[in-house]
């Protein structure tokens, strides 16, 4: 199966907290219906299979309607002390024992001037 991938980096402001929702869709265009997946996970890394991951956060309170929300709180993306940068992101989740990654993209990580 071939990794959905979002076409356009997803830009951070250092500091900032950032929110990205995404909706998960049937070929006709409807909401698909997520709830069978389990153990939903993303993380974030300056490459792919690069060492020193990331934990990001997911909403997923709503994948009854393919709707997740990925998050990076602004102490992870921050000039001092974070550890996101520009990089790539990965969201997977389980379907019945099974790891499935059902979304990939980058990150465009931008310095902020006020600290």
């Amino acid at each position: 199966m071939k990794v959905p991938t979002v076409t356009e980096a997803l830009e951070i402001y250092a500091g900032d907290y950032a929110s990205f929702g995404i909706v998960f869709k049937r070929e006709d265009g409807t909401p698909a219906d997520m709830s069978r997946f389990t153990h939903w996970r993303a993380q974030w890394r300056r490459s792919p299979g690069a060492k020193g991951a990331v934990n990001l956060d997911l909403d997923t309170s709503n994948t009854i309607d393919g709707k997740i929300t990925l998050i990076f709180w602004g102490d992870k993306t921050a000039v001092d002390g974070g550890e996101i940068r520009s990089g790539v992101f990965d969201i997977q989740a389980e379907d019945q024992a099974t790891i499935r990654t059902l979304l990939k993209g980058s990150i465009s990580w931008k310095g902020d001037t006020t600290r």
